[in-house]
């Protein structure tokens, strides 16, 4: 399908009218405005393999009062499952889809729009509407982008995507230690191995998981293995093993 995206000079401009569009972030609307006001600054792309974006199931999220990024990371990755991971680089498709298609799920995922006054509002709106602070603005803090990454990561491990979605968003400071040294997150053999720990880990009802310091100490150790034995080329049960003996050794 065809789509217009904001181009950089658009996303510039709003960036700098936050201020004066706050009330369009907390109840308004943008596709008219944009349209009307600033034509020559959208962009026509090529999105291969998708027919539609149709955010309607994640919009209606809005009414139900529950906080669930496993529901959210399956509604968002089926809608968009065939983007590609260099499209899903670009910020200019996030940002674009933010704006036009997602505002209520945004909001009633952010509540804190209606309750946040000053630099703490701006700096909100900036990191869940826009795609700031380099990688991590895809994968930890852009409303969308943060949804379709772990969506991406979870199939790549080939484990059972519900499981693998479920094992990465049932805790968010695990999900975002995973991967938050770019060069292993890469590395699909790491990251089935590492997911695929977590979900024995939740069926067996582990509480290692629990321990943030014990957690932390065994990640760290990984990492550091991961330099040394070059992941990539090895087998994802002898990562698996590694990375339990490392939890033996931090229980």
């Amino acid at each position: 399908m065809k789509i217009k995206i904001f181009k950089n000079s658009l996303i510039q401009r709003l960036k700098d009218m936050v201020p004066q569009n706050l009330e369009r972030y907390k109840s308004g609307e943008f596709s008219d405005w944009i349209t009307s006001e600033f034509e020559s600054e959208l962009l026509e792309i090529e999105i291969s393999g998708i027919e539609e974006i149709n955010f309607a199931k994640l919009n209606e999220r809005a009414g139900d009062n529950h906080v669930n990024d496993d529901l959210d990371v399956r509604l968002l990755f089926t809608s968009l499952s065939t983007l590609n991971p260099e499209l899903a680089r670009d910020p200019r498709l996030w940002t674009t889809l933010c704006h036009l298609y997602a505002l209520p799920y945004i909001r009633f995922r952010n509540p804190k729009i209606f309750t946040d006054e000053g630099p703490d509002l701006l700096q909100l709106i900036l990191s869940r509407f826009f795609v700031v602070g380099g990688h991590r603005g895809f994968e930890r803090t852009n409303s969308l982008a943060r949804l379709w990454w772990f969506g991406h990561i979870a199939r790549r491990t080939g484990l059972d995507f519900n499981e693998a979605v479920y094992a990465l968003t049932e805790n968010t400071g695990h999900r975002a230690d995973m991967i938050e040294r770019p060069t292993v997150a890469v590395c699909s053999n790491y990251m089935s191995a590492m997911v695929g720990v977590l979900v024995e880990a939740k069926k067996n009802k582990d509480d290692f998981f629990d321990s943030r310091d014990a957690y932390r100490a065994m990640l760290m150790a990984v990492f550091e293995l991961a330099g040394r034995k070059f992941f990539p080329a090895v087998e994802i049960d002898a990562i698996k093993d590694d990375i339990k003996f490392q939890i033996s050794k931090n229980r």
